[in-house]
């Protein structure tokens, strides 16, 4: 089974494919890997926002310094508040955003299908994605819309204004008279795979500060919200514990409730 489908250099296919199974590849592999990722992401940048926005506007100077001594120690998870990536690819650019827009970027952002693209280089820099804990966490978007609201007319829009596409609507989950838009089962392999990397290149990382955008900032954030296992996600990167191809989890293409029940069954019985 092929978890890793849009991967095209091989060696990042078979590498994640690796820490998947539970894998401990070194940490030079693992750096060396990262770097590959690195590289394999400009394709699929390139791909989305087209070679004539690409050339002009990225790499993105929209981040900090190099990581200080002992750092980074930790991990933020978040989502894009919109449901495509190219517009997340875009805003993370040297494109201008005009005099309110802000200076944000994040490490990785991860699509829909899993496929994965680095902003910023993850071992080396800091990125502008959650206030104080720049100088100390990595930080990794998710598309997904996430909460939706409901304009006067009670079509769902995101972002306060703009339509979430109809052919969408059928996949929300409700929760607690919310609506929610899933996330993806490649987007939970792609995060696993990734944190396992991230895990063994840089020593300094910890378990316990690998939290969620809400954690950092929790009287204005809400990602990643009630769908995204964080806790389970965190436990089975660090266990290094293999996946099983036959559960459930892994042959659905949204994350639904009855996903999100049997991810959390399968790691509770995998992790120790």
């Amino acid at each position: 089974m092929d978890m890793f489908p849009w991967a095209q250099d091989q060696v990042v296919k078979s590498t994640l494919q690796a820490v998947i199974a539970g894998t401990r590849i070194s940490q030079a592999s693992a750096a060396d890997t990262i770097q590959l990722l690195t590289k394999e992401g400009v394709s699929h940048m390139r791909h989305l926002v087209g070679y004539h926005f690409y050339a002009k506007y990225l790499p993105t100077n929209r981040h900090g310094k190099s990581w200080g001594a002992g750092q980074p120690t930790g991990w933020v998870d978040h989502y894009t508040a919109a449901p495509g990536a190219k517009g997340t690819i875009m805003w993370f650019s040297n494109m201008d955003r005009g005099p309110t827009g802000g200076n944000s970027s994040s490490h990785y952002v991860i699509d829909k299908d899993g496929t994965v693209m680095t902003m910023v280089d993850p071992l080396t820099t800091v990125a502008w994605h959650a206030t104080w804990s720049n100088p100390t966490h990595i930080g990794v978007e998710h598309v997904c819309t996430g909460l939706l609201r409901k304009s006067p007319e009670g079509k769902f829009i995101y972002l306060e204004k703009s339509p979430y596409p109809e052919n969408l609507v059928p996949a929300l989950q409700e929760i607690n008279g919310q609506f929610w838009e899933p996330f993806t089962v490649p987007q939970l392999l792609s995060n696993l795979a990734i944190k396992r990397l991230l895990i063994r290149a840089l020593p300094t990382l910890q378990i316990d500060k690998f939290v969620d955008h809400q954690v950092i900032d929790p009287k204005n954030k809400i990602d990643c919200g009630p769908l995204w296992p964080l806790g389970e996600l965190n436990k089975l990167a660090f266990s290094f514990s293999p996946l099983v191809e036959e559960m459930d989890w892994m042959s659905n293409i949204l994350m639904t409730k009855e996903v999100v029940d049997s991810f959390k069954a399968a790691v509770a019985a995998l992790v120790p």
